[in-house]
């Protein structure tokens, strides 16, 4: 199930969901409808579709690749269409 609804295998690109810092009070209520993906129009979510993408940052910053957590400074992120066969359910 996407936490990005409208992502999709098949389109040659990728989905970034970015939010923007919330208060322990607004992550409270954030959270269930992340999990039901009802998060894409909240003024807090932008969502952008790429190719590739090179982020840097002064500081580490947490990022979420399908489903694990790391903290790294700068990171590279490219989509090779056709490079995997996947088969759906």
């Amino acid at each position: 199930e996407s936490r990005v609804p409208m992502a999709s295998m098949t389109d040659g690109s990728l989905d970034l969901c970015l939010v923007s810092p919330l208060s322990r009070r607004r992550i409270l209520g954030f959270f269930p409808m992340f999990m039901k993906g009802a998060h894409t129009h909240l003024p807090e979510v932008t969502l952008k579709k790429f190719q590739s993408l090179h982020l840097e940052s002064a500081t580490d910053i947490a990022v979420n690749i399908d489903g694990e957590l790391s903290a790294t400074r700068c990171i590279d992120v490219s989509i090779l269409p056709g490079a995997l066969r996947l088969k759906q359910p």
